[in-house]
């Protein structure tokens, strides 16, 4: 038994053919150093010695290593390598590297309020939440994956 489509849902049930699907952007990123999951951690000058290939349009996208246990929260253990896209939007509950002024850095859970305030908060109940004044030097980029070496 098969019945027809009223005239004015017709175009719902039309068989099309499916889009094929871009290939993927495959590129390597580099590791560039640590990024602490605890305090702010001071940023050394770091060369790219490793690369790991990433499948994402953002060509400044690059890894960072997790070093500390304030994220386990949000299954982001100390050795993870967390890919950050600098163009990436950041949203309210995103992960994200956060960056004090030039040199200190942190992974955290980000929250901008009303006033500008930013709150950084861990995912380990072991740690206190980061206050981010509005007139201080902040800068965040979004973790858009986590890799977790076995």
């Amino acid at each position: 038994y098969r019945q027809k489509a009223p005239s004015e849902f017709s175009h719902m049930f039309d068989v099309r053919p499916a889009r094929p699907k871009a290939a993927p952007i495959e590129r390597l990123a580099p590791v560039l150093g640590v990024a602490a999951c605890g305090p702010w951690l001071e940023a050394n000058q770091v060369e790219p010695d490793a690369y790991e290939p990433i499948d994402l349009r953002d060509s400044d996208a690059f890894f960072v290593i997790a070093e500390g246990d304030s994220m386990t929260g949000a299954n982001i253990p100390s050795g993870a390598h967390l890919l950050v896209s600098p163009a990436t939007a950041v949203h309210n509950g995103d992960i994200v590297l956060a960056r004090l002024g030039d040199q200190e850095f942190t992974v955290k859970k980000f929250f901008k309020q009303a006033g500008g305030t930013t709150i950084l908060q861990p995912m380990n109940s072991d740690y206190e939440p980061i206050v981010v004044k509005p007139k201080e030097p902040l800068t965040v980029m979004r973790i858009v994956e986590v890799r977790v070496k076995l």
